[in-house]
């Protein structure tokens, strides 16, 4: 969706290990894929970006690269929007 305020379905397809594919913009460009610097998803902002990335997700599932995009974008969820996550950043600011 384009100009997504934060988009908790592309956490939840993260934190299940799948291929995330998002628009470039509002939540999935600066909160969630866009602010991290490992590759955890794929931000697109045409049709033809968004075909050409499922296409290269869906052929490639099983190979390496989309192995470890899929895990670190599990490890990016843990790190950053789990409840745990949240409490001790929350904590952090209190003092």
């Amino acid at each position: 969706m384009k100009e997504e305020h934060f988009g908790i379905a592309i956490v939840e397809m993260m934190s299940a290990g799948l291929v995330t594919i998002a628009h470039t913009s509002g939540g999935p460009l600066h909160d969630i894929i866009g602010c991290s610097e490992d590759p955890i998803g794929y931000l697109c902002s045409t049709t033809e970006e968004f075909a050409q990335t499922l296409v290269k997700a869906i052929k490639n599932f099983e190979m390496r690269e989309i192995r470890n995009l899929r895990k670190m974008a599990r490890e990016h969820v843990d790190a950053n929007f789990t409840v745990s996550s949240f409490d001790s950043r929350f904590i952090k600011l209190l003092r």
